[in-house]
């Protein structure tokens, strides 16, 4: 049996991970319109302001102004849900690594911790992006446990839209349809125009280029009079009707049993806004975790080592266990 097991420590693999969730959600969609963020709290909180449309009363000369009643802030609170997995460096993968080494030695398993703990972190992500785009599509997001009860949920109430038939290429509206999105921010204080994002999977994307219909989309040509049939070409027009910029989002997730379902669904695209202050749509907030050094914010990660004793008591068989999850809500 070899003396010593050699691997990053608990503090050093909690450390790599803001850089490692840098990497992996680099140019990824999702977090740019909901960031990640954390709170130290033990709930997510947050609030929406109120619009500012009503009108200046007249108050004439020698009057008195008149009172404009505070109308507040709408405030919510919400529980967040509680997410935890581990991976485990078996006592066969231990064994297969010491190989025919008797004695005294130190066995390197670096690569095999980081490589388990960054796809810990990759399955987080994926949890985070399926609450989210679960939210965006249907207005509600619903996380069940082992047992099959819902434990962690919430709903809100989206703006919806119906357009044409965008898979028939001769008689589809996508711009028509666009332009009727654009009246659903009128009254809310948000834009639908050309700073906003139109986002949908490949699809749907590829009905609209292939749009041939010659009252919209397939009767706009480009500058060189040539065919619209790249997304950069549908952005020149989508920006020159003050509409939407289209995005491709592609991505999925595998359920337990190995099924491959995209977050957004073919023949549904969400159209992004923005107010007038420029802000987004929101964001997922990561909140205090006793599991974390001091029970501080954000995703903890942790080592287990039932080989060596070493934050756990040695047991048979040994084994190294990698720890990673977040208390977390959008």
């Amino acid at each position: 049996m070899p003396s010593t097991y050699m691997y990053p420590q608990s503090r050093e693999v909690h450390e790599l991970g803001p850089d490692l969730v840098a990497d992996l959600t680099q140019n990824d969609i999702t977090f740019q319109i909901f960031p990640l963020r954390n709170t130290n709290a033990p709930l997510v909180e947050w609030s929406v302001d109120s619009d500012d449309y009503g009108l200046q009363q007249l108050r004439g000369l020698d009057g008195s102004p008149l009172h404009v009643v505070e109308q507040g802030d709408n405030r919510y609170l919400m529980e967040p849900g509680a997410y935890g997995e581990f991976e485990t460096v078996s006592e066969t993968e231990l064994t297969l690594r010491t190989g025919s080494i008797v004695g005294d030695a130190s066995i390197d398993l670096s690569d095999l911790i980081l490589k388990k703990n960054r796809r810990l972190l990759a399955r987080e992500l994926t949890r985070i992006r399926f609450i989210i785009w679960t939210l965006l599509t249907t207005g509600t997001f619903s996380v069940s446990s082992k047992n099959g009860g819902v434990v962690h949920t919430d709903t809100f109430t989206l703006q919806t839209q119906s357009g044409s038939d965008w898979s028939i290429a001769a008689t589809a509206t996508p711009l028509a349809d666009f332009r009727l999105v654009q009246q659903l921010g009128s009254s809310k204080g948000v834009t639908f125009g050309a700073s906003g994002l139109a986002i949908m999977n490949r699809v749907t994307a590829n009905y609209m280029f292939n749009n041939t219909n010659a009252a919209d989309l397939g009767g706009r040509r480009t500058l060189g009079g040539g065919t619209v049939n790249s997304p950069g070409e549908i952005n020149k027009i989508m920006m020159g009707e003050d509409l939407p910029t289209v995005i491709v989002f592609d991505m999925g997730y595998k359920n337990d049993a190995g099924s491959f379902t995209k977050y957004i669904a073919n023949d549904k695209v969400v159209v992004v806004g923005r107010r007038n202050e420029g802000d987004l749509i929101g964001e997922y907030v990561m909140t205090r975790n006793l599991n974390n050094p001091g029970g501080a914010p954000g995703s903890y990660s942790y080592i287990k080592d039932y080989a060596q004793g070493i934050n756990a008591p040695k047991e048979t068989p040994p084994r190294i266990e990698i720890h990673r999850g977040h208390n977390g809500a959008p």
